[in-house]
């Protein structure tokens, strides 16, 4: 359920039942970010490791797809946990281990798995429209994941920075 994105869950409760047990998220977490990697990205990257491993180094070269589908899956990853992460922490005025937690699974999660770890009414209001411009992104081409996908978000906000510094072409790496 993890690796595909699907959020099944048969106990009704998510993973709040498992919330204090940060080993619980330690096999979830990954399932999710590799589910909603691609297939054709993990295929690249398992590639470009098997060549590493072999010692061809002039062979290694990830595809600009996949350097654009990590670049941005490793920027919502870390940029949704610390807004969740904020605002969660000046929402309820401590910081705890649990308040990390929380936002690194939601941030994961949120982003078409399904999953939750924190009830619904216990978020703040910045960190539930954080959840909701995630799951709009949604996961990546080739992926389990729905949204409208990290390729066509990353295109839109480099197409943004593009008119912005007034350029006619959208360029990346």
């Amino acid at each position: 359920s993890a690796f595909c994105n699907a959020g099944f869950d048969i106990t009704s409760q998510s993973m709040i039942g498992v919330r204090s047990h940060p080993a619980s998220y330690l096999g979830i977490m990954p399932m999710i970010i590799l589910g909603g990697l691609g297939f054709i990205v993990l295929e690249d990257v398992y590639r470009q490791s098997r060549d590493r491993a072999r010692g061809w180094r002039d062979r290694i070269r990830l595809t600009t797809h996949s350097k654009i589908i990590l670049a941005t899956t490793a920027g919502l990853l870390f940029g949704g946990f610390a807004i969740i992460f904020i605002t969660q922490a000046t929402a309820s005025g401590t910081v705890s281990g649990q308040t990390v937690l929380d936002a690194a699974f939601m941030s994961t999660t949120a982003r078409t798995a399904g999953f939750t770890s924190v009830p619904m009414h216990e978020l703040s209001s910045g960190s539930r429209f954080v959840l909701m411009a995630l799951m709009a992104i949604g996961g990546s081409p080739g992926s389990t994941a729905g949204g409208m996908k990290t390729a066509v978000f990353a295109v839109l906000v480099l197409a943004i920075v593009s008119t912005v510094r007034g350029r006619s072409d959208v360029e990346v790496f």
